[in-house]
C-alpha cells in the first residue's frame, strides 16, 4: 500500500483508483468521479498490532489516481477489500459486552453509546437491536447518538479514528 494520511495512491503496485472501480465494477469518467461516493466499499485494514480496523469509502482523485479515505491508511498497511458488517455482528457486540462483565465490570451506573451512521444505513431498524443488545446486557441507563466516525482502539490496537463501528462506554462510580 502506498499511502500518505488518508490518501491511498496504490494498492499491490496498481493505482488504487484503478483498482477499486474494478473491484466495483465501474467505468467513471472525470466528472463522475467528482462526485462519486461508492457508499457499500469498505476496505480492512491490518496494522502490524491490534484486530483490523474497516475503513468506509472515499472520494476519488482521477488525476492523480487515489482515494481518500476517511481515517488513515499507512504505507505498508495491508488492506483487503471486504463487506460492511452483517446481521451477525449485531449479537457479537451483546456477547462482548456479557465477557467485559464478567470479567471487568460486572455492574453499570450508565451506558455511553457512540454508533457510526454507517451502521444505521447497512442495519436500517436493526441498528435498535444491537444497542438494546447492551442495554440488555448492562440494564443501566444509556446515552448515545450516532456520529460520523468514532476514535476508539480496535482489540489489542492503538487509539485512533475508526469508523463503521460501534463503540460503547459503561461507566461505574467508585
Amino acid at each position: 500500500t502506498k499511502a500518505t494520511n488518508n490518501w491511498v495512491f496504490e494498492i499491490d503496485n496498481q493505482p488504487a483508483s484503478d483498482m477499486v472501480m474494478k473491484y466495483l465494477g465501474l467505468d467513471l469518467f472525470h466528472e463522475e468521479a467528482e462526485t462519486f461516493y461508492p457508499g457499500n466499499m469498505v476496505l480492512s485494514v491490518a496494522r502490524e498490532k491490534g484486530e483490523p480496523l474497516l475503513r468506509s469509502s472515499g472520494i476519488f482523485n482521477l488525476k492523480e489516481k487515489s482515494i481518500y479515505f476517511p481515517g488513515s491508511i499507512n504505507e505498508g498497511d495491508r488492506i483487503k477489500f471486504t463487506l460492511p458488517p452483517d446481521f451477525e455482528i449485531i449479537e457479537e457486540v451483546r456477547r462482548n459486552a456479557e465477557l467485559i462483565k464478567q470479567k471487568e465490570m460486572q455492574a453499570a451506573d450508565a451506558l455511553l453509546i457512540f454508533s457510526c451512521a454507517g451502521r444505521f444505513v447497512h442495519f436500517g431498524p436493526l441498528a435498535g437491536e444491537e444497542i438494546e443488545g447492551i442495554n440488555s446486557v448492562f440494564k443501566a441507563p444509556m446515552a448515545g447518538f450516532f456520529c460520523y466516525g468514532e476514535f476508539g482502539r480496535a482489540t489489542n490496537g492503538n487509539n485512533e479514528f475508526i469508523n463503521t463501528t460501534f463503540c460503547w462506554v459503561a461507566l461505574k462510580e467508585k
